[in-house]
């Protein structure tokens, strides 16, 4: 039997797609649907310390994406970066913070999101550069969804508050600690970028009493 000499065989691999489809870089109206506290590493150590993550759903056209915070430290004060995040969202003022916030009043309500796209290790993920309040009058509601990515609700958290109308999909694989880390490291961008006002300005409402 002759040996074949053409290459009528031959084939090469497909450039392997993103698994989610990303949002483009803009801002989107936004609902927090979700809030988790669980453990994380502290910098440089072994010692775990309790930190926040926020969950946002931004709909576009057909699509629920779901963007999550970066894990945020339980301390307020005029540098902390969770007290620049619900000042820059919210309003909150470290007057109103010295009475104390309930966070889990934030699952709910309405944002602006800041979205850009990070690459790293060869795959891009969307990243929250930057969190605003929402437009007024803003339509967005939160869509329900019974198939919310199974990531969102893994792990060994502390508690969790998740919005009414929110269930996920089966997970098909263990997402380990690892993951997670992995997946706050992939998010991790330099610190947040001031955005042009005179995008939102003619939406700023005035400043109202908050939920907490």
């Amino acid at each position: 039997m002759a040996e074949a000499t053409n290459n009528e065989f031959m084939t090469s691999a497909a450039t392997a797609s993103s698994e989610f489809e990303l949002l483009e870089t803009g801002a989107y109206s936004a609902v927090c649907v979700g809030l988790t506290k669980r453990e994380f590493k502290r910098f440089k150590s072994d010692e775990t310390e309790p930190k926040f993550q926020f969950i946002f759903q931004v709909v576009d056209g057909d699509t629920k994406h779901y963007l999550r915070t970066l894990p945020f430290r339980n301390v307020i004060n005029e540098k902390s970066n969770l007290f620049q995040f619900l000042s820059s969202w919210l309003g909150v003022t470290l007057e109103k913070a010295s009475a104390g916030i309930d966070l889990g009043k934030t699952v709910g309500l309405k944002a602006q999101l800041v979205v850009d796209i990070q690459e790293r290790d060869g795959k891009s993920y969307n990243v929250i550069s930057n969190v605003l309040k929402a437009k007024k009058n803003d339509p967005v509601q939160f869509v329900e969804d019974d198939q919310a990515p199974a990531f969102l609700n893994k792990g060994e958290f502390i508690c969790t508050r998740w919005i009414d109308g929110l269930s996920f999909a089966e997970a098909k694989e263990e997402v380990t600690d690892e993951d997670l880390v992995k997946e706050a490291e992939a998010k991790k961008a330099s610190a947040p970028k001031k955005v042009d006002g005179k995008d939102f300005i003619e939406n700023k409402d005035e400043e109202s009493d908050l939920p907490f």
